[in-house]
C-alpha cells in the first residue's frame, strides 16, 4: 500500500475517533469501535513511518550497483579465465569494500563472487587493505594526530606496500579490486616501473581517467593488461532506470573493457577519452 493511501486510512480512522467520541451516548457499542478506530491510526502511523524511511529510488540504486558490481567482476573472471589458466593470481581488495554487519545496504562480496567465476585458475591469496596501524603510518611519513588512517590508506605509499605484498607472492597477475590512489599522485606508484617480464600483471576493475592516473602506456607496455572505464556514451540513472539481468549486456551500457589491442580504436570512437592533465 503506498505512503498515500495509508495516510487516507490514518484520517478515517481519526474521523471515526471523532464520530466515536461525540456518539457515545446515542450508540452502544461507541467505545468499541472508538478502540477498532484507534487501532486502525496507530497501524497506518507506524505503516507511514515505515513507507517514509524505505526509500524506492534509494533501493533501486543499491539493487544496479550490485548488478553492475557484478557484470565488472563477470568480465573479469572472463578476461582471467581465459588468459591466465593454470596460472595463480592474487587479489587486492580494501576492507571497506567488503560486506559489513555495519553496512547500511547489502552489498555483493567481490572477492566471493570473482573466485565463483574463475574457472581453471588458482587464487593464491586475497591481500586485504585495511587502514594502517599509527606504526604503518609513521613509517610511510604520515601523523597519526593529523591524518585520518582511511585518507592515508588511499595514499601512493601505502599502495606501494600493499603492491609489494603482492608482488612477493609471485603471481601471474594481480587483480586489484582495490583501485589505484587519486588522481595525480597515482603516478608515484612504483608499478610503474616494474619490468613487465618478470613482474605480475595487473587487472584493474575500474577507472575514469586514463591519463590522469596513469598513462595509456603504462597499457601499451603490458605493466597494466586490462582495465575497465567507464563509456563517454552511457545512458543510464542509477535512481531511475533498473539494470539489465544478462549481466554481459548490464556491463555494455555503463562499461568498456580496454587492452593494449583496442585502446587506440576505442579512444579514436570517442567511446573512451584519454584525459590530460591541466599543467
Amino acid at each position: 500500500m503506498s505512503l498515500t493511501l495509508w495516510y487516507i486510512v490514518m484520517a478515517v480512522g481519526l474521523v471515526g475517533m471523532i464520530w466515536c467520541a461525540k456518539s457515545q451516548k446515542s450508540v452502544a457499542n461507541a467505545k468499541l469501535y472508538a478502540i477498532v478506530c484507534l487501532g486502525v491510526v496507530v497501524l497506518s502511523a507506524v505503516m507511514v513511518l515505515v513507507s517514509f524511511f524505505s526509500d524506492p529510488e534509494q533501493e533501486r540504486a543499491i539493487a544496479n550497483a550490485n548488478q553492475f558490481e557484478k557484470a565488472k567482476l563477470s568480465q573479469i573472471a572472463e578476461f582471467v579465465n581465459k588468459n591466465y589458466a593454470g596460472k595463480e593470481v592474487v587479489i587486492l581488495v580494501r576492507q571497506d569494500m567488503l560486506p559489513s554487519e555495519n553496512s547500511d545496504f547489502v552489498r555483493v562480496d567481490p572477492v566471493k563472487e570473482l573466485k565463483s567465476m574463475l574457472k581453471g585458475v588458482t587464487v593464491k591469496e586475497t591481500v586485504i587493505m585495511a587502514p594502517p596501524t599509527e606504526e604503518e603510518l609513521k613509517a610511510m611519513g604520515g601523523d597519526p594526530e593529523m591524518m585520518p588512517a582511511f585518507e592515508m590508506s588511499l595514499s601512493a605509499p601505502f599502495y606501494n606496500k600493499k603492491f609489494a605484498e603482492c608482488q612477493a607472492l609471485a603471481p601471474a597477475a594481480i587483480i586489484d579490486l582495490a583501485g589505484l590512489p587519486m588522481g595525480e599522485t597515482c603516478k608515484e606508484l612504483k608499478i610503474w616501473k616494474w619490468n613487465s617480464k618478470k613482474d605480475p600483471k595487473i587487472i584493474l576493475p575500474e577507472v575514469n581517467d586514463i591519463g590522469l592516473c596513469f598513462e595509456p602506456a603504462e597499457l601499451s607496455n603490458g605493466i597494466l593488461d586490462s582495465v575497465i572505464v567507464v563509456r563517454n556514451d552511457r545512458k543510464f540513472n542509477f535512481m531511475d532506470d533498473t539494470a539489465p539481468k544478462d549481466l554481459k549486456e548490464a556491463f555494455d551500457t555503463l562499461y568498456v573493457f580496454v587492452t593494449k589491442d583496442n585502446l587506440a580504436q576505442l579512444v579514436k570512437d570517442n567511446v573512451i577519452t584519454i584525459v590530460k592533465p591541466s599543467n
